[in-house]
């Protein structure tokens, strides 16, 4: 480090420091940078070396969290030491989070010496996971006003973690019973999260019902449609006694001051058979009307075959990504799951190809022989999805094949069966579903 003039004391610090937040790693008798360290110096995105950080050092996502509304470094060093478990007795560390934060964009500094996380911050917070306190005790006298902020409850209700089905029937039975509206709102919310959106149950007054946020979709050039990667939607939810939900039991002009106060993309109406008037007074708003009877089956089908949440912003706009008012129109859904479903069945038919090439003649099993041997069986499909579907099964987790050698592009079969590949990802599968359980006690990322 001399050529820094850094003392070598400092130097060592600095070193192991890095080392410590996942940035540098010790090969052998040297120290190399790590993955997201190199994708930072060829990328300079700043998310890599904070999402780095926050999953080897405690407090760096929370602390992130903890500033979605203005805090001060007290009320910071007061929810570190309560809730987090530390005894630090100065703010020193607060400060040097704070830090990384504000120089990667994600926080700022405002007034009264407050921090508050920025729009990148909160787009940066949907990425990832963060952990709410274990234990947060009353405390022995009032906290400063910044951080007896309501929370709101989608930080703080356990994720609903149901199948399909309950969740249909749910939305099956309260959609057409006004006294449990708050009831239906939760199904709402429940069914979005279901196709993987992060969703928010707001409700009261002055608030919209349900918010939610969803990845944007990826267009021909492999860019989304616009910056930033999420949009957010307000859901106005409407529960109507006799299944009919019409013009006068929904105020446009509410939901569009929702929109306007959250700062949405989109807006869009949940209810029971929507009809009359309705549909056209909000199409001339660029406001959506979802029947409840969709969603549902929109959620079973999402069961059945599971679609990317990048898709599900057709539910909102149309093909350039600007608002689709009034009805919303699904053919564009089903269009992309029949096409998953072939993806699913080429999948399928090129492990089968390769098994059977590779027990007659082993080798040779390059994409255009397997494209052969598949058009043969009836499956027709562009050579660079073969060649997509060879490098998924060849991908280290699944192993379903191997390259002969690199660069060779020519694969075997390792898994043997297709049963073992079942239970390889169904083993796969497990571990998400665990780690979906965890997350009932944290706040959700999205």
């Amino acid at each position: 480090m001399a050529a820094y003039s850094l003392d070598p004391y400092v130097a060592l610090v600095q070193i192991q420091g890095l080392q410590k937040y996942g940035l540098l790693a010790k090969e052998s008798n040297h120290l190399a940078a790590t993955v997201p360290s190199v994708r930072w110096m060829e990328t300079q995105g700043a998310g890599l070396v904070i999402g780095t950080m926050h999953a080897n050092l405690k407090l760096v996502g929370e602390l992130l969290h903890e500033i979605r509304q203005p805090r001060t470094r007290r009320s910071l060093l007061e929810a570190a030491n309560s809730g987090y478990g530390f005894g630090w007795q100065k703010d020193s560390q607060i400060a040097y989070r704070l830090g990384w934060l504000r120089s990667a964009g994600f926080a700022q500094q405002r007034a009264g010496n407050t921090y508050e996380a920025t729009r990148a911050g909160l787009d940066f917070l949907e990425c990832i996971e963060v952990h709410q306190p274990e234990v947060v005790p009353a405390p022995a006298s009032p906290p400063p006003a910044a951080s007896t902020a309501p929370r709101a409850e989608s930080l703080t209700h356990p994720q609903v973690h149901t199948g399909a089905a309950e969740i249909a029937e749910r939305l099956r039975t309260l959609a057409c019973d006004g006294a449990r509206h708050k009831d239906f709102e939760a199904a709402v919310r429940d069914a979005f999260e279901f196709l993987g959106f992060a969703a928010e149950l707001r409700s009261g007054s002055g608030q919209t019902d349900v918010l939610i946020s969803g990845l944007r979709k990826i267009n021909a050039s492999g860019r989304t449609h616009m910056a930033p990667s999420r949009y957010t939607a307000v859901v106005e939810v409407k529960a109507v006694g006799n299944g009919r939900l019409t013009s006068n039991q929904v105020n446009l002009s509410t939901i569009k001051k929702h929109r306007d106060d959250h700062g949405a993309d989109y807006a869009l109406v949940v209810g029971p058979a929507p009809a009359g008037q309705l549909i056209g007074y909000a199409r001339d708003e660029g406001i959506g009307v979802l029947a409840s009877e969709q969603l549902e089956e929109i959620v079973l089908a999402q069961a059945e075959v599971p679609l990317p949440a990048r898709e599900y912003q057709s539910l909102f706009s149309d093909a350039q990504g600007q608002p689709q008012g009034g009805t919303v129109d699904r053919q564009q859904l089903e269009e992309v799951r029949e096409g998953h479903k072939s993806l699913r069945d080429l999948l399928l038919g090129v492990f089968r190809a390769v098994s059977e090439i590779d027990a007659s003649s082993a080798g040779t099993t390059i994409a255009p022989v397997v494209q052969f041997a598949l058009n043969r069986d009836g499956i027709s499909a562009p050579l660079e999805e073969v060649e997509g579907a060879l490098n998924v099964l060849a991908m280290p987790w699944l192993d379903g094949l191997k390259l002969v050698e690199d660069g060779s592009h020519r694969h075997f079969v390792t898994a043997t069966t297709p049963r073992l590949l079942a239970q390889r990802l169904r083993w796969l599968a497990d571990a998400f579903d665990e780690a979906a359980d965890q997350e009932g006690g944290t706040p959700e990322s999205g």
